[in-house]
């Protein structure tokens, strides 16, 4: 989507609006922040200093209806993509979603805040029998703390036992001469597999003999798929906050650890978080502020005079300083954040590892928006921003396109935007979404929100989005393996930050032509930031609901052998006009326990699913 958009864009960039920021812009300068450049700080008042054709064509100072009317094709082309891909994504997962009517974890659904009287399997189960819901099987969650640790006590013993014995055969692929002195490590050997013994016999007889009490949640597994959607998609109990049920995850995919998880437990933890990520964000503010001191001339010759003589003395020094540098210290500064909000986010306490992944997308998101476009650029000037802002506040429209227009920031983010065509050679094979989304969605807003006033940024967000698509697509076919599936629930979260990035873009075009002082300009912006905002409300209330949960009336067709004409064609092999139909049916149209194995591949080693299952034998 993000690749067709730009290099459309991209298109009317080089053939209208390029050109004509060359023809006109000759004598009305380029943007630079004179106060922050050592050459124009020492060129005399009455001369302007020479423009390179990059200057030319990127800067936005003229024609001020034209950029008006690029803003509103920009604008209509992104609603128009994110539109389709919307369309693409519904049809995508509900053909997905009824090639599993049959299946497992289709027909789960997940039960929370259950009263004390329907905490048993046959209780809950003859309350969702009463309602016309034909139960398969109820599952209750359990308090086994106790078991726990006699789990981890085995896992610890297995673990060890397993060491001691590669440590005594060693590499089988040589052959090795008869040492003596490998006799005691037999003796190990049998040492720690009596004691592995020992902690499996206390497991199975702790099972036997143990009673453990039951929770709040269960697992409700109906017989049909549409008494599962059923279920999901309607109030149950009379009191408020009681018998809230989801879409079951799957058994991969949840954090067993947590799902006994007391209500109170978890909305105190949810305020924890929510203080320690306040506190990550304004520690995050130091150094920040460091590297936004680098695009600033003004702060490099107050803090570091030598770096200002050095910067004085040589151009490409000070090209890689003002430029490059800022952008590579900013990313490599990013890249640390995720590890610290998904440990946040794990202790934050959700019951699937995937629910841990999307929360970590918005946080991540979060962050990135507000360091690189927000923070990155205030931080030289920001106790004068704020007082600005305090006495003005209708002014922050102005403010926001002073600061985002300058020269240097112009400058950082193309390089920021080239940059990261670079920035991701090699990954894991267990990919996270929660840390790719963000990244992405941040190129797309930075490429969004310069479009207009730096033109040759969407050259460089199409190859962007170009070589990722290419990447990742060899990647998620034949590199990443994903132990669980979630249905796509990636898309409707970006859908809601790429809304935040047009807003964005809106607001700061406003902006720029209230710094012009076209006023008139400025108020025919304010039409289409209601019609868009007006837009995201309608698209969200019409796709939200298939986006959740799939057609009933779709799901009795299967169920009684009438498969839809799409369900047909996909599984006949014809082609789907849509790419993300493309879909690896053999692992999921099971329905049995090999479900959750992963196929044999010619073309795949998938990774061993170590500590997914802690203390459990496979």
């Amino acid at each position: 989507m993000s690749f067709t958009l730009f290099s459309i864009c991209s298109v009317f960039a080089v053939t209208i609006l390029m050109p004509i920021n060359l023809k006109h812009n000759i004598d009305i300068g380029d943007g630079r922040d004179d106060d922050n450049d050592p050459q124009l700080m020492n060129t005399p008042p009455d001369t302007l200093p020479d423009h390179d054709w990059l200057d030319l064509i990127s800067d936005a100072n003229s024609y001020l209806s034209l950029h008006l009317l690029f803003t509103y094709l920009f604008t209509g082309l992104t609603l128009y993509f994110i539109y389709r891909n919307y369309q693409k994504f519904i049809r995508a997962r509900q053909l997905f979603s009824l090639e599993l009517v049959h299946s497992i974890a289709p027909r789960t659904v997940l039960v929370t805040s259950l009263p004390p009287h329907l905490r048993g399997d046959r209780a809950l189960a003859e309350y969702f029998e009463n309602m016309g819901l034909s139960v398969e099987s109820v599952s209750v969650c359990r308090e086994v703390d106790s078991l726990k640790k006699l789990l981890d006590r085995r896992t610890e013993s297995l673990m060890k036992l397993e060491a001691a014995w590669v440590k005594y055969l060693g590499n089988p692929s040589r052959a090795a001469p008869v040492d003596s002195s490998t006799e005691p490590l037999v003796h190990l050997d049998e040492y720690l597999e009596a004691k592995f013994k020992e902690a499996d016999e206390a497991v199975t007889r702790r099972r036997r003999t143990g009673k453990f009490k039951a929770t709040h949640v269960a697992f409700v597994t109906f017989e049909k798929m549409s008494s599962a959607q059923i279920a999901v998609q309607t109030a149950h109990a009379p009191n408020p906050g009681q018998c809230i049920t989801y879409q079951a995850p799957e058994p991969r995919d949840i954090i067993w650890t947590n799902m006994g998880l007391p209500p109170k437990s978890a909305a105190i933890r949810e305020y924890m978080i929510l203080a320690a990520m306040c506190l990550l964000l304004f520690f995050w503010f130091i150094p920040v502020t460091a590297l936004a001191g680098l695009l600033s001339y003004k702060e490099i010759k107050k803090t570091l005079p030598a770096l200002a003589r050095l910067i004085d003395a040589n151009a490409p020094i000070r090209a890689i300083v003002q430029n490059s540098l800022p952008s590579v210290a900013m990313i490599s500064l990013n890249a640390c954040l995720p590890f610290l909000l998904e440990g946040l986010t794990y202790l934050q306490g959700y019951r699937a590892r995937s629910w841990i992944e999307y929360s970590l997308l918005k946080k991540y998101f979060l962050f990135l928006l507000i360091n690189v476009v927000f923070i990155f650029l205030f931080a030289s000037t920001y106790w004068q921003l704020v007082r600005d802002l305090a006495n003005s506040p209708m002014k922050i429209p102005e403010k926001l396109a002073a600061a985002l227009q300058q020269g240097r920031a112009r400058h950082f983010f193309l390089s920021y935007v080239m940059l990261q065509d670079y920035a991701e050679l090699n990954a894991p094979p267990m990919i996270n979404y929660g840390v790719v989304y963000p990244q992405a969605i941040l190129i797309f807003v930075i490429t969004l929100l310069y479009s207009v006033i730096q033109p040759l940024i969407l050259i460089f967000g199409a190859i962007y989005f170009g070589s990722a698509y290419v990447v990742y697509k060899y990647k998620l076919l034949f590199v990443f393996y994903k132990p669980y599936e979630s249905q796509g629930q990636a898309w409707p979260i970006t859908f809601t930050r790429l809304i935040w990035g047009l807003i964005i873009y809106l607001v700061f075009m406003s902006g720029i032509f209230i710094l012009r002082k076209s006023y008139i300009l400025s108020s025919l912006l304010v039409p289409l930031l209601i019609g868009t905002l007006l837009w995201a409300w309608y698209t969200n209330k019409m796709f939200r609901p298939l986006s959740k949960h799939v057609g009933l009336s779709s799901i009795f067709e299967v169920q009684r052998g009438e498969d839809t004409a799409d369900v047909v064609r996909l599984r006949a092999g014809h082609p789907v006009s849509w790419s993300q139909s493309y879909l690896n049916h053999r692992r999921y149209a099971q329905n049995d326990e090999t479900l959750y194995v992963a196929p044999e591949d010619e073309r795949t080693d998938y990774p061993p699913m170590a500590n997914w299952y802690t203390g459990v034998l496979k």
